[in-house]
């Protein structure tokens, strides 16, 4: 039971943290699709309970914004195209710049210059503005896991920013996007707090700047490591 339900553990931790980014949506569905045809493979005895995991696990898939999750993934500096099989044709470096035009298109309602090609070229072959990767990756890493936490793809690209990168223009908006609803619900959670009998009359454009100075306190704290997140 244990070896069945542990995926969908760290899963949820993962997907239902304060901030989940959206390249992290993909990743965890890759691994949990992963686990469990592993766990299918060798625990033929629960053959129909892991499917009916998989099947779930496939039906979400097909209901999700899986061009957005893609972006994400590629824009995270750590991942690039290394996550993806070279053999589909969408997923090569001319699919992603495919993919990365569409985006532009969509959210600046603009045609892109071919620079995005050159720029997605330098990305993934680390050169021009991206040379130094080989060694800010790495350092960045080690900071992350010294400090016990999870490495943010945006402290990479403030480390090599550029006035005209269109690339680094759409993963600042692909990559600012929380993934969930965990803060929302925080945040309504506050409200309740805040909103009692000897608080009742209370005006709601107050009631909102309280909830969301504790917010701000609450991640200066964490930002300092004062509390835990």
């Amino acid at each position: 039971m244990k070896k069945h339900l542990e995926p969908i553990a760290h899963a949820s931790c993962i997907l239902q943290a304060t901030h989940t980014w959206l390249d992290q949506v993909l990743i965890t569905f890759g691994t949990l699709y992963k686990e469990y045809s592993e766990i299918n493979n060798e625990d033929r005895d629960q053959e129909g309970l892991i499917q009916s995991i998989l099947d779930s696990l496939d039906k979400h898939w097909m209901a999700s914004d899986q061009d957005i999750l893609f972006a994400a993934v590629f824009c995270n500096l750590v991942y690039k195209i290394l996550p993806f099989s070279q053999q589909h044709p969408d997923l090569t470096l001319a699919g992603f710049w495919t993919l990365l035009c569409r985006l532009w298109k969509h959210f600046y309602n603009e045609t892109s210059s071919f620079y995005l090609f050159n720029e997605v070229r330098q990305y993934c072959d680390k050169s021009g503005s991206y040379r130094h990767l080989a060694f800010l990756i790495p350092a960045l890493k080690n900071n992350a896991e010294s400090n016990g936490t999870s490495i943010d793809p945006l402290d990479i690209y403030s480390g090599i920013k550029t006035n005209t990168s269109n690339l680094q223009c759409i993963t600042h908006h692909l990559l600012s996007v929380v993934a969930n609803s965990a803060s929302c619900k925080w945040l309504f959670s506050m409200f309740g707090i805040t909103l009692t009998c000897l608080h009742s009359q209370l005006r709601s454009s107050a009631m909102a700047s309280l909830a969301e100075l504790r917010m701000y306190l609450h991640e200066e704290h964490v930002k300092y490591g004062l509390v835990k997140e």
